[in-house]
Parts: structure tokens; sequence; C-alpha cells
């Protein structure tokens, strides 16, 4: 049920935020209330993102001491954003599929059961229009997303095989991309949700979406009054464009054939650790954050890569960008990835690194020869790991 712990990533997504704590609760208040069972002893934490894409914490609680237990927070929502993005932190056991987005007066309601296996079968929510139409479209898109990659694998392994017909599956694969692109083009362009429409332009990005200079205006004209959206939905327009002004502007990406520039983050024992200690290697240097669906869904093929060819020179340096400690520690154990080399740049789209990088968008990664040249950039699926067999193969 991965797919479902909903998707992306992104500069976009971050929502304003008045100062809690500091001001009576106002018209615009919303509120949101958890009802938790049989939870595991464990703390819970509630963030509200902030306007640099930041997020604060503004409730903590420690449960597990009773069976049925209930936490209520209070926002005052921003009247030029509209609404208010929060971010429910469980660092044992809990629900990572519902994004609360909250509009004046809400009432949004959670309840979940945590002691049965399959959480999302015991959870359900209600009283927020914009929290369910957030978990409806991004549980669309990502359904879609899974399909797409069974079709791709299907197809690759027809090609390995030799049996199967590939064309029939790429006509599928085309098939689906289409609803994909159609999808995610109707959500940025007709969803009033900077949460929504934030996701929606990280989906478009891995997608290569095109949209007008008319489409352009009129999301700038919507979201007029958030200036975190602005620069996220320029930063779209500028790095999707084929004009070739634009191409060579100071923002793009490392590009094939570049090298990185060095980077030093502690990993995951708090040490230090540079990119250059691994020269001599091919690297693959992924960057990824645990709330990102698509990085998570990669991981079963960087792990089967990293196992077929760890003996041949290969290594995984996986950098995360996430915020939470804990809830990066918690994604290397679910996905088994403890044989990459973890590092973390734990001040999110704010780290130096992502900047240094130009990095945009999640996952991203740059594989890299042994004298650190870029090789290939972007690699996803099975065609990431035949990709690497083809580079090993020349050395």
């Amino acid at each position: 049920m991965r797919h479902l712990k909903i998707l992306f990533s992104l500069i976009f997504l971050s929502s304003s935020i008045n100062t809690f704590g500091q001001q009576a609760i106002t018209s615009r208040a919303a509120t949101m209330e958890l009802n938790i069972k049989n939870s595991p002893q464990q703390a819970l934490a509630i963030s509200a993102f902030t306007t640099d894409g930041r997020s604060r914490v503004i409730s903590s609680t420690a449960l597990g001491l009773k069976p049925d237990e209930q936490v209520m927070v209070t926002v005052d929502v921003p009247e030029e954003i509209g609404e208010q993005r929060l971010n429910i932190q469980f660092f044992k056991k809990g629900f990572g599929f519902i994004i609360p987005v909250l509009k004046a007066g809400d009432h949004l309601v959670i309840n979940s059961d945590l002691g049965p296996e399959g959480v999302i079968n015991y959870t359900t929510f209600s009283g927020s229009e914009r929290t369910k139409e957030v978990f409806d479209g991004s549980k669309k898109v990502s359904d879609l997303y899974k399909l797409r990659i069974q079709k791709s694998d299907q197809r690759l392994s027809a090609i390995i095989s030799g049996k199967g017909d590939t064309i029939a599956l790429q006509h599928q694969i085309d098939s689906i991309t289409a609803v994909l692109i159609s999808t995610v083009k109707k959500q940025v362009l007709t969803s009033e949700s900077p949460t929504m429409v934030g996701l929606a332009l990280a989906s478009a990005r891995l997608l290569k979406v095109q949209f007008s200079p008319e489409d352009h205006a009129g999301l700038r004209n919507k979201f007029a009054a958030d200036s975190v959206m602005l620069k996220g939905i320029d930063a779209y327009d500028k790095s999707n464009t084929s004009a070739p002004a634009v191409e060579k502007v100071s923002y793009s990406a490392p590009l094939v054939g570049s090298r990185l520039t060095n980077f030093t983050l502690p990993d995951l024992e708090g040490k230090l650790t540079g990119l250059s200690k691994f020269k001599g290697k091919y690297v693959l240097v992924d960057f990824w954050a645990s709330w990102c669906a698509p990085c998570r869904e990669e991981m079963p093929n960087l792990k089967e890569a990293l196992k077929l060819y760890g003996k041949d020179n290969f290594m995984i340096l996986s950098v995360s960008i996430d915020e939470s400690d804990a809830g990066w520690r918690k994604a290397i154990a679910q996905d088994g990835t403890i044989n990459f080399v973890h590092l973390i740049a734990d001040k999110g789209w704010a780290s130096p690194i992502v900047k240094d990088m130009k990095i945009t968008g999640l996952p991203t990664n740059f594989l890299l020869d042994p004298t650190g040249k870029i090789i290939g950039k972007d690699l996803r699926g099975k065609e990431m790991i035949l990709f690497v067999k083809d580079k090993l193969k020349k050395k």
C-alpha cells in the first residue's frame, strides 16, 4: 500500500501560516481532531508549513498511554493563502497517507485504529473538502504511476527474456501516460488549493508536461497573493520550456558530461562524509525524502541494482532532504536500504546542497563514473538497472 502514501515533493508545497500561540483565535480558525485507538507507545508531532518552505511543530504529545486517545489542534488560516497545510508525524506507527489541508471553518476529524495491520483500512476522515481533494487527487495519480511502472517492468522483462508482446505493452504504457498527463494538467489548472497544485506540478515535472503562456499567466493570477507558489510556478515554467534562451540560464541542473560539486553531509552516525570519498567508483547519487512517494517507490529498483552490481565497483549514495531525522531513519528501515551510504541535508528545500545542485524536484539522481563525471541523470525503474549494466560493461 506504499503507493497510497500520498505523493511528491517540491518547493511549491509550502503554505503560509500566522504565528501560533501569539494571537486570539479569529473567524479564520480551523480545527483538526485526531481520535486514535490502540497506538503503541510513541510520540506524535503536528507541524504547520511556513512561507519559507519549512515546518514548525505546533503540538506534540505522547500516545499509547490508554486505548482511546484524542488530540485537538486549532490553527488560524491565512486569508491571502486560503488554506493551512499540516503534517502529522507518528514516530512508530501511523497514517502517512493523509495530508491535512484546512480552510477557515473546517473541522477535520480523523479516526484511526493503529492496532491492526494495514492501517489504511482502519482510518477514515471527514470535515475538510481540501483534505479530501488532495487525498483523492494524489491517490489517482499515484495509482496511475504504479500501473505505468508495472507495465514498464513487464515490457523490459519481455525485452530481456525475448518473450512477450513488447509493442502491445508499449501502447499500454503510452495510453497510461496520456491519462496521467491529462489528469495532472487538469489538477494544476483547475484546483484552487496551493497544496494540490504543488503536488500536481511535482508530477507534471516528472512527466515533462508543457503549459502554455496563457496557462502560466492564469496560474500566476490565481495565486497572486502567494509568493511561494509564484516562485514555484515561475521555476516550473523556466525549467520545462524548450526555448534555448531558458535552457542556458544558470539555474539549470548539472548536465551529463559535467561534474557535481563536492559536498559534505552527516551520515547515519553523524559523521561528516564527502562525495569526494567515493571517487574511483561508479556512484549513483540519489536525492530523495521519506515523504516523497515516487522516491520510495523507486527503492526496490535501487536495491536490485546494488544487489546485481555492488560487486562491480558500483554504489548508491542516498542523500535525503528530510527535516525530520526520525522520519529519515524510519524510512530507511522500512525500505530496507541500510546497504546504501546514507547522508542527510536536514534543512529541506532550504538546504545549501539543494540550491548548489539546482534540485527542484524529487527524486533526482546522477550516475557518476570513477572520475566523478556525470554519465547519466534522472534514471528510473528497470531502465536505470539496464543503464547501469551497460555502463559497467563498457568500463
